[in-house]
């Protein structure tokens, strides 16, 4: 008898009530069972991951755009002592309505807010005085994006 057949027999022993495992067999079996349940259920949650939001060529347009003001604004800024004044390019405006939004911007003394809605999401890309620049859902005030 081979050592794979003796290690079998002493792992399964019959006896008058059926068929015995030893503690081992058990064991081997709860994990490997636990293992398939890990896996099983780890792909599900990782097939619920949002999927990755690629932006079209109309969003990168707008959101280059806007960025581009950021200097532009600045300037302004630092030539009146104001924000309140500057007003967007016409240009720019043209630019950002043949992507397909609007550009609109808050301005007081000393703060600003420039975003427009992008054209394929829910998102708004938002830029303020404080160095934001990003997308938000909402924009939270007339000096601040977020």
């Amino acid at each position: 008898m081979s050592e794979i057949e003796e290690a079998v027999k002493s792992a399964v022993k019959v006896n008058k009530k059926g068929i015995q495992l030893s503690w081992w067999l058990l064991l081997v079996a709860v994990i490997a069972f636990g293992g398939v349940f890990f896996l099983v259920n780890a792909n599900k949650t990782a097939s619920k991951k949002p999927p990755v939001k690629v932006d079209t060529k109309e969003e990168i347009n707008i959101k280059q755009t806007l960025s581009s003001q950021r200097g532009d604004i600045v300037r302004y800024f630092e030539t009146n002592k104001t924000y309140v004044g500057w007003t967007v390019p016409a240009a720019v405006a043209t630019k950002v309505k043949a992507a397909g939004s609007e550009v609109k911007s808050n301005l007081t003394a000393t703060s600003y807010v420039i975003y427009a809605k992008m054209p394929n999401s829910k998102l708004t890309f938002c830029m303020d005085s404080k160095g934001f620049t990003s997308e938000v859902s909402k924009v939270a005030s007339k000096t601040s994006c977020n």
